[in-house]
């Protein structure tokens, strides 16, 4: 703690690194500790160990907000819906250039709606609203629908296989 106060630069994975160190070097202090007084049992280090999992899924699993299952006016977070207060479209994310998302980039429904109307003009901030359009449609057509589509495939291909080696319809 009194590293990550000095320095405000740290970063949440380097903050996270070293709380694996610090649980690593205590483990190893176990090791080469003979006192039986400091010693660590097996349940605390098998506490140690899970706590790491634990804290992971804590902290990034999805969570739904209650009121998101309760009212219908709460916004999902499906792709490419429009958030009602502030008309930004919900676009997905490239989980590899997450530290890059502005979210006050994506465009808003009425830029886009000004990008489809003004198409043939050469309008800068519709233009651009429509190049994050379709730079969003097009990572998730890639990242999503196509392998979703090509593990369809491969399924029907594997049942129908199958049905083919039970008839002997070769």
């Amino acid at each position: 703690m009194n590293k990550w106060k000095k320095n405000d630069d740290v970063t949440p994975k380097e903050k996270w690194q070293d709380i694996l160190k610090q649980l690593s070097s205590i483990n190893q202090q176990n090791k080469t500790n003979k006192s039986k007084v400091n010693k660590i049992s097996n349940n605390q280090k098998q506490a140690y160990e899970v706590w790491k999992y634990k804290t992971v899924f804590k902290y990034t699993y999805p969570r739904l907000d209650v009121n998101v299952s309760k009212m219908q006016n709460h916004l999902l977070k499906s792709p490419f819906c429009v958030h009602p207060k502030t008309g930004r479209v919900c676009v997905p994310i490239d989980i590899n250039k997450v530290d890059d998302f502005d979210p006050f980039a994506v465009p808003t429904l009425a830029e886009l709606c000004e990008g489809i109307m003004n198409n043939d003009d050469d309008n800068g901030s519709s233009n651009d609203a429509m190049k994050y359009w379709k730079d969003s449609l097009d990572y998730f057509e890639t990242s999503f629908l196509i392998p979703l589509k090509k593990s369809i495939w491969r399924e029907e291909k594997e049942k129908k296989e199958e049905i083919a080696g039970v008839m002997g319809d070769f």
